[in-house]
Formats: structure tokens, C-alpha cells, sequence
């Protein structure tokens, strides 16, 4: 009964949201997210638009807001389960690399802030998004490299308790791509040096 009709139950709760801040809104769309994944796929590069300008706009209010600080990380539970169903690896999703690279480019605002910043309260999430955007495809996008200078200098600076997480990405970027990762500069330093 649901299936047909998910992509208008989605926009009905984007409608929702932009009218009021609902946490029970941000965890229903995860639930359908994950019960309805074949039919998420379609609609999934709308969702990731909708849910980065959210996540954008709550984690902009600062940490003393303790419900807009809710509402930031379940827009990141929702944008995980949306990748999450984007995984190519999984045939009944009907997924492909080509819908996956369109949410990483959706989502570069929301990693940079998270890996550039001292957003520690978000860096798992956006630790996990990196590493699957540079997991999956014959290589990594030219955005994803962006985001290797940052990350090491979040590793670095703030976020050396997260060095199990990072490594992650950070061995993905150099098994994709030895050489790029070699002579890629961030500052003026080498990613190497960094």
C-alpha cells in the first residue's frame, strides 16, 4: 500500500518540516528510508538536497540549542540510511555509482562543515559518508579530494580521538590513488606532510 506512493509520502514530510522543527518527522522519514529502499533510490538525490539545507540550517544555531542540535544529527541518521541504500553492492536497491556521486556532490557543504570545523558531535557521521564516497567507483572525485586536507588537519588539530574512524578514508584515498595522493597540496603542504 505504501510503496507506490512513498515519493509523496517524502515530500509531505519535507512540507512538514519546513513548517515546524519535528524530530518524530526526521526519525519516520529513516524508518521509511530503510523499509522502502528500491523506491528511495529514485528520489534519493531530492531527499539529500532537502536534508543538507536542514542539517545547514539547525547546525548553524550553535550548541546551546540543544533541540536544534537533535534535529542536525537526525538529519544525519536520515542521510546515512539514504546512502546506506545507495550502496551499488546491493542489486534490489537498483542503485548505481552515477546516483551516489550526485548525493556526494549534494552533500560537500555538509562534509566540509563537519570535517573543517570542530563539529566533533557530527565527524562519525560524515567520517562514514567519506568513507563510502571514496569506497565505491573505479576512482574518487575531484570534490572528495577537497576534503582530504581538512580532514587531516581536523586529525591533527581537534579530532585525534577519531583516528580509528579516519583511517578509514585515509586508506582509501591512497589505495584509489597513490600517486594523487602523493602530490595533492592542502595550505600550501602536502598531504603527506600534513
Amino acid at each position: 500500500i505504501v510503496a507506490p506512493v512513498v515519493s509523496n509520502i517524502v515530500t509531505e514530510m519535507f512540507r512538514i518540516m519546513s513548517d515546524v522543527e519535528n524530530e518524530s518527522v526526521l526519525m519516520a522519514l529513516c524508518a521509511i528510508v530503510e523499509e522502502y529502499s528500491a523506491n528511495v533510490v529514485p528520489i534519493a538525490p531530492q531527499m539529500v538536497e532537502h536534508l543538507v539545507k536542514c542539517f545547514l540550517s539547525y547546525s548553524a544555531e550553535g550548541h546551546e540549542d540543544d533541540e536544534a542540535a537533535m534535529a542536525a544529527a537526525l538529519c544525519l541518521d536520515a542521510l546515512t540510511a539514504i546512502v546506506d541504500v545507495l550502496d551499488p553492492d546491493i542489486p534490489s536497491n537498483n542503485s548505481d555509482i552515477t546516483i551516489l556521486r550526485q548525493v556526494e556532490t549534494l552533500m560537500m557543504p555538509t562534509l566540509y562543515k563537519i570535517v573543517s570545523t570542530e563539529h566533533s558531535e557530527f565527524l562519525d557521521n560524515g567520517v562514514q559518508f567519506m568513507t563510502q564516497f571514496t569506497y565505491y567507483g573505479d576512482d574518487i572525485s575531484p570534490n572528495m579530494w577537497t576534503l582530504c586536507g581538512p580532514l587531516l588537519v581536523s586529525l591533527h588539530t581537534w579530532a585525534y580521538d577519531y583516528i580509528a574512524e579516519i583511517v578509514m578514508p585515509l586508506l582509501n584515498f591512497m589505495s584509489k590513488d597513490i600517486k594523487m595522493f602523493l602530490t595533492t597540496t592542502y595550505n600550501n603542504q602536502s598531504l603527506m606532510q600534513l
